[in-house]
């Protein structure tokens, strides 16, 4: 009975209602978003039956909400690594003179040192590419290069460091 009973408010919601809703020429459709919603809360109850049928699922399910935390801590972590290593660069590039040559300066009429100026001019600009060249590994070594050309190696190795150690703490985990 259970199951026929799913399937008969799976038809009501899925055909029925669409079909009520066209016949009545009313402009503005009711409101019966809440009634629904408990209908698909009623269907999401089917899953109990299967953990019970499958205690294995359960210690699954289990599983992935004990690793979540330390999830949530690696990410903070990260976080942290982001914002520390951003004031790094920051206040490195405040400080910074562009000192390329003139026919590695300007490549495919794109200045590099306003390149590098735009990645990492604040502390803001610098998470946000310390995040996409760092951690996502977006082409980190466009960035590599254009600090190793800009004659400020120094930067591109501590942009090396931030990759290992922003995959480390994710490795881990």
């Amino acid at each position: 009975m259970g199951p026929r009973l799913l399937v008969l408010l799976m038809l009501l919601e899925n055909v029925a209602l669409p079909i009520v809703l066209l016949v009545s020429n009313n402009d503005d459709p009711p409101d019966l978003g809440s009634s629904l919603s408990v209908l698909r809360v009623l269907r999401l109850l089917r899953l109990t039956k299967v953990f019970r049928a499958v205690p294995q699922l359960l210690t699954l399910v289990k599983g992935i909400t004990a690793a979540l935390v330390s999830m949530l801590f690696t990410v903070v972590l990260l976080l942290i690594l982001l914002f520390v290593f951003g004031v790094v660069f920051a206040s490195q590039m405040k400080a910074a003179v562009c000192d390329m040559p003139d026919e590695v300066k300007v490549v495919n009429s794109v200045d590099r040192c306003a390149q590098i100026f735009t990645l990492f001019g604040s502390v803001t600009e610098s998470s946000k590419s310390l995040l996409l060249y760092g951690t996502f590994l977006d082409s980190p070594a466009m960035v590599a290069t254009l600090f190793w050309d800009n004659r400020q190696s120094y930067l591109a190795w501590v942009f090396l460091l931030f990759i290992f150690l922003s995959r480390t703490p994710l490795s881990r985990a």
